[in-house]
């Protein structure tokens, strides 16, 4: 399998959401992954090079695996079905290498926290680029607002869902008090606790974000 690099363009936010934008320098065209608001806002934080005053998920996996004398070695996104990018994330240790899966979005932010490349399948990029002028990006200059719209928007469309399919007022109760929770951390940039949050309204509505 022929894999190529590729490097970040830019994070799109689209009308579908937002997108990780992947390029080889040999292409013209691209390849957009879309990705959940919370990772969007890991990778974006170091490519705009700011950290949070708290550690995100992928800032402490980071310095757990310094502190065990480990490194991100690259990441590879080598295969595509049905509609979802899979990729594989490679860990360089004294005693050699390990390979985990992982999600695009995740093997991403670990790996430019590295500064390690990244790898795409040929035949994927082939499978999945389009013209760039195919993604339009947003003009609003605040990403963290975008972010915080992105997910309240995502938690209204789910709670009329619930109410079309005639759900239990119980759950649904629940459901507007984790929002609220939720709407409170992110405007705070508790982007932990909003990650922990998000799970447990995903695992409500049964569904992934």
């Amino acid at each position: 399998m022929k894999m190529i690099r590729v490097e970040i363009m830019e994070i799109a936010v689209t009308q579908m959401g937002f997108a990780m934008v992947l390029q080889s320098n040999a292409a013209e065209k691209i390849v957009p992954i879309f990705i959940g608001p919370l990772e969007t806002f890991s990778i974006s934080s170091i490519l705009e090079n700011r950290r949070s005053e708290r550690p995100l998920t992928h800032d402490l996996m980071e310095t757990i695996l310094k502190n065990l004398g480990q490194s991100v070695e690259k990441v590879e996104i080598h295969d595509f079905k049905d509609g979802v990018f899979i990729a594989r994330l490679y860990i360089k240790s004294n005693d050699g290498s390990r390979i985990y899966d992982v999600r695009p979005s995740d093997g991403v932010a670990m790996a430019i926290r590295f500064r390690a490349p990244i790898f795409m399948s040929e035949e994927v990029y082939k499978q999945t680029s389009l013209d760039a002028s195919l993604l339009t990006r947003s003009e609003d200059d605040g990403l963290e607002s975008e972010l915080h719209q992105d997910i309240l928007e995502e938690l209204n469309y789910e709670t009329e869902g619930l109410r079309s399919q005639g759900e239990t007022s119980e759950k649904e109760s629940r459901l507007n008090i984790l929002r609220r929770k939720l709407d409170e951390e992110v405007a705070l940039e508790n982007y932990e606790e909003a990650a922990r949050l998000r799970d447990e309204i995903s695992l409500l509505l049964g569904r992934e974000f």
